[in-house]
């Protein structure tokens, strides 16, 4: 893949992240012009910041007896990559969803608010499957709270429960933290891939590789296919597989991919796969409602959705239409509403990819 094919990729941002990835025992900050070292730097700072942050929370979660898992980037920061290298836009933690009002009134001890972007917390917490927070202050980082991986059709598939009993230990600043096992951490990232496959894709791609390449991370291949078999989630982890081999070669075995390949995928799945690639072509956020529709289970949860699509919220309505008026805002709304549904009878006849 030429990465200048990659929209928005910035030179300064991505290219030493790459390059680390690429060959972690080879990389050389020096190998670098002085813009990209400045870069290096300033992301160390804003990473010390962050970690900083985290440690606090952390501290202040464990006084308030609130069990908590670090996600993401908010560790693999420490463990996989040189400072500076890894850039981290927030802190992620997963918790018991029965702790959701001590967490808040935790976080409000230390100036953090639950951000509601325009949309109910419960919905927040029922179709995102977190809740973010913002400090009060010039230099806060953005916390979003994880009550599971993710949103359906694909992240909320792997049960929180299982993920609490396959935690491991990792020395993070000094703090002995909980951490998903490589297995799921491996996983996690392939699905986030998938989920943000509009935006900014190519840090998870990179976080994936880190993975392979580390030994800390010791990835059982036999049991990850168990676990995406198991879990139904061949279409979106092969796409996401994929798109690793695109940017940096045949680093995964063969033996994942063509395993993967042989499934043959259900009507339903082909339709949340095919809308889920449309998601990311397009950004009609009344696509996800759809989604949800079609993949979360609950008939409540459903009636919910429906009312969600038929009912928007303003923050759901098309950017482009805000500075209209209120019809003008709702006709255009509606009539990506009708364009999603076209796609998805489409959907149901067309093949998988």
């Amino acid at each position: 893949m030429n990465l200048n094919d990659i929209p928005g990729l910035d030179a300064l941002y991505f290219i030493p992240l790459i390059d680390f990835c690429n060959n972690p025992p080879g990389f050389n900050m020096e190998n670098y012009s002085s813009e990209s070292k400045k870069y290096i730097r300033r992301t160390a700072a804003r990473n010390l910041l962050l970690q900083s942050q985290l440690n606090e929370i952390l501290t202040l979660f464990d006084k308030n007896s609130i069990d908590a898992a670090v996600l993401k980037g908010s560790y693999l920061d420490k463990l996989l990559y040189p400072p500076g290298i890894r850039p981290v836009g927030d802190i992620d933690l997963l918790v018991h969803k029965e702790d959701h009002t001590k967490v808040s009134e935790a976080l409000r001890k230390i100036s953090y608010f639950a951000e509601t972007k325009g949309m109910p917390l419960d919905m927040q917490k029922n179709i995102s499957g977190r809740v973010s927070y913002l400090k009060d202050s010039e230099l806060g980082i953005p916390l979003d709270i994880h009550y599971s991986l993710g949103p359906y059709p694909y992240l909320a598939k792997i049960e929180t429960e299982i993920l609490w009993h396959n935690l491991v230990r990792a020395k993070i600043n000094g703090l002995n933290v909980n951490v998903l096992d490589p297995g799921f951490a491996f996983l996690h990232h392939l699905l986030h891939l998938f989920h943000h496959i509009d935006g900014n894709w190519i840090v998870s791609c990179c976080d994936i590789a880190a993975m392979v390449h580390s030994e800390d991370f010791e990835i059982n291949w036999n049991r990850f296919l168990k676990h995406a078999k198991e879990y139904n989630l061949h279409l979106p982890v092969l796409y996401s597989l994929n798109k690793i081999l695109e940017v940096f070669g045949p680093i995964i075995p063969e033996i994942v991919t063509g395993e993967l390949s042989l499934h043959n995928p259900s009507l339903k799945e082909k339709v949340l796969f095919n809308l889920s690639i449309r998601k990311s072509e397009k950004t009609d956020k009344n696509i996800n409602y759809l989604i949800q529709f079609l993949s979360t289970p609950g008939i409540l949860f459903k009636f919910r959705c429906i009312i969600r699509i038929l009912i928007p919220y303003q923050g759901v309505l098309p950017e482009s239409s805000r500075t209209g008026g209120r019809i003008l805002r709702y006709l255009h709304y509606y009539l990506n509403l009708c364009k999603s549904f076209i796609f998805l009878f489409k959907s149901l006849f067309r093949r998988c990819k």
